[in-house]
């Protein structure tokens, strides 16, 4: 009999510190999971502002408004830190070729093809400093499309 409760106090012991020295790795599990899904929202924010305002530049025509947007940019990315935007246009003689002069005329395809192209920045937050990968994740996206 005093055999038996001697092995169910061993066991007791061992779940107890089987459970100090993996509780600390599930709580490092369970962080770094909450870590990664804020920084992937924050990278989700900023790919929808880039595409808003390359979305705004593609339907404004030709002539492009760089001020309009960078505006859709900056309205959708509500809330990302160190945000930045730049937009530009850029032309090619067939969709998806090589860029050329937008005031250059096409021997094969006539006007030149004109895309937009909003780059933006930002950083997001980590809870915890990952040695080298820093407190802050540098975060960037461009979306390129046709103007319409």
């Amino acid at each position: 009999m005093s055999s038996k409760k001697g092995r169910k106090r061993a066991q007791r012991g061992s779940v107890q510190i089987e459970f100090v020295l993996f509780f600390p790795l599930l709580l490092l599990l369970f962080f770094g999971v909450i870590d990664f899904g804020q920084i992937y929202n924050s990278y989700i924010r900023l790919t929808n502002a880039a595409l808003a305002g390359a979305q705004f530049g593609s339907i404004s025509g030709r002539s492009a408004n760089y001020a309009g947007m960078k505006a859709a940019a900056t309205n959708t990315a509500t809330g990302l830190s160190g945000f930045s935007v730049t937009a530009s246009q850029s032309c090619a003689c067939s969709p998806g070729g090589a860029t050329v002069s937008c005031a250059t005329t096409c021997a094969t395809y006539g006007a030149p093809v004109v895309y937009v192209v909003v780059s933006a920045t930002a950083s997001a937050p980590s809870l915890f400093h990952y040695g080298t990968l820093g407190v802050m994740q540098s975060l960037s996206s461009t979306a390129i499309l046709r103007v319409q």
